[in-house]
Formats: structure tokens, C-alpha cells, sequence
């Protein structure tokens, strides 16, 4: 490797017009050793391409001329890693701004709910319309899918904010931090089943959802502990990123804690005065 190497990366920025992204060495410490020096172009969501172009600069690794020079932006020809990286571009929404997030943004969570409600619909109308499909084990396996429903609602996203709090718990120095951070989310989201399956469903959606609740609210102070960053010196630095992450964490700690008490409202109503009366017709008949 080049002593020189850091002289070559500030060079291709200046011939690139943006900080270098990824270095490639070939054979390095050979007789015609390269150094190629790529840097993406930055997306600010006017661009027609759904795959941004890429600038690069190739040097002699062991003299440090300047060998090539082109754009990406300029090829014609469709190789196999552009359509990993269309892909890659398709699932991080990395293409038309910040237009483009929010409304990836906003369509999950529409899909979200859309699956969320079906789910429960679903599993209620099954479940007041039972025919003892599985005979003496039916109350058991609408009880184990009530609990799977808890966990893969309410429980995924107590871990995904779980999640957000071993990021900042973590130390950044911290070896196979990202493993750790994942695992967090694991954990709580294993915790969470075990959780409705040991408690009433009623009583695990409203104290998953209210741990939720609990959790997004603490965020943004668990941030300006760890960090001394909160939202209004992000917003006085015109972070908008930072600082609508934490405001949108506010605002889903309000939605999880209405979710919770509409949980315990529905849990607190009194049964149907149908179902009473079928309930002590079948008193009767005992």
C-alpha cells in the first residue's frame, strides 16, 4: 500500500467533486498496481435515474499518475451489480430525496395497519365462529395464535425501539457492537412472546403497548443523556434527519399509548346483553 495514500484519496476528490466512498486496491504491491478511487454522486431527488451514477478516478498504485478518469453516468452497458444495486436502491429508497423516504415511510405504515387489522379480524372472526376444527386442543392453539399475534404487532415494535436504545447504550467502541444491537432486538422480541403467552391477551396488548409507549417517550432523553444532542439543537443546526427522528418517536409514543388505553377500554366493557343471556341459557341447561 502507497505511503501516499491519503495524498491520492484528496486528489480523486478534487477530480471527482465529492469525498471518496470506497478505495480499491488491485495487486497491490505488484509491478501495475492500481488504485481505483470511486465516489458516489449525492441523490437530491431530482435525478430521472433510479441508480445513481458513480464518479471514479484510477491511479498508478506505485507512481500515483493518474491512469483513468470517467463518470458512471456515461455507460451504456447493464452489468449484474447494477441490478443488485437497482434492487439494493429499490428496498432503502435510495432515489428521489426525501420525497421519496416519506412516502416509503408513510405506505408502511399504511401497510402495516393493513395487516395489523386484518390479522386480528381474522383471528376474532375464527375464533367466535370456532367449530372445534382441532377438537380438545382448538382453545389451546387460538390461545397460542392470540399470543403470536401480540408479539408480532405489539412485541415487534417494542423491540424495534429496543433496538434504537442498545444503539445508544452500546458503547461506539464497543467490539461486534452491530451483532449486540441486533441481538437486543431478538431478545425483547423472544421476551414479548414468552410475555403473551404467560399473560391474558387483553392485559399483553395493553402493557406491551404501553411499554412501547414508555420506551419512544424516553428516546429522545436517553439521546441528550448519551449524546448531550436533543431535538432543538438539531433543529437549530438544520439536522432535520436527527431531528425527525426524534419528533417522530414522540409522536409514536402518543399513537401506542391511545393503542394502550383503547386496549384496556375494550378489555373494562361490559359483555353484550346477548351474550349473558346465552351464557346463563347454558347455565340453565347444566
Amino acid at each position: 500500500m502507497p505511503a501516499y495514500l491519503p495524498e491520492l484519496v484528496q486528489r480523486a476528490a478534487v477530480l471527482n467533486g465529492v469525498p471518496a466512498q470506497t478505495l480499491v486496491i488491485e495487486r497491490p504491491d505488484q509491478p501495475g498496481s492500481k488504485l481505483r478511487v470511486i465516489a458516489p454522486v449525492a441523490d437530491t431527488g431530482s435525478s430521472r435515474r433510479l441508480l445513481n451514477p458513480a464518479n471514479g478516478v484510477v491511479f498508478d498504485a506505485n507512481s500515483g499518475a493518474v491512469l483513468e478518469q470517467h463518470a458512471d453516468a456515461s455507460r451504456t452497458d447493464v452489468r449484474a451489480q447494477d441490478v443488485e444495486e437497482v434492487i439494493k436502491t429499490l428496498h432503502v429508497a435510495g432515489f428521489g430525496g426525501w420525497t421519496s423516504k416519506w412516502l416509503y415511510f408513510i405506505c408502511g405504515l399504511a401497510g402495516t395497519l393493513m395487516m395489523a387489522t386484518g390479522t386480528l379480524l381474522f383471528s376474532i372472526k375464527r375464533r367466535r365462529r370456532s367449530e372445534q376444527e382441532f377438537g380438545a386442543a382448538t382453545a389451546g392453539i387460538y390461545r397460542v395464535v392470540e399470543a403470536l399475534n401480540v408479539a408480532a404487532l405489539a412485541g415487534t415494535a417494542l423491540a424495534s425501539i429496543a433496538y434504537f436504545y442498545a444503539n445508544r447504550l452500546v458503547p461506539a467502541a464497543q467490539a461486534e457492537r452491530v451483532q449486540i444491537e441486533i441481538h437486543a432486538f431478538l431478545w425483547v422480541w423472544m421476551a414479548t412472546l414468552l410475555h403473551a403467552l404467560l399473560r391474558p391477551p387483553v392485559r399483553a396488548w395493553v402493557e406491551q403497548l404501553a411499554m412501547t409507549a414508555l420506551l419512544c417517550l424516553g428516546l429522545p432523553l436517553l439521546n441528550a443523556l448519551t449524546t448531550g444532542q436533543h431535538v432543538g439543537v438539531y433543529l437549530a443546526a438544520g439536522d432535520l434527519q436527527r431531528a425527525g427522528v426524534e419528533l417522530v418517536s414522540l409522536a409514536f409514543a402518543v399513537a401506542f399509548a391511545y393503542g394502550s388505553y383503547r386496549a384496556h377500554r375494550s378489555a373494562m366493557r361490559p359483555a353484550p346483553v346477548r351474550a349473558k343471556r346465552d351464557a346463563t341459557a347454558a347455565m340453565d341447561a347444566l
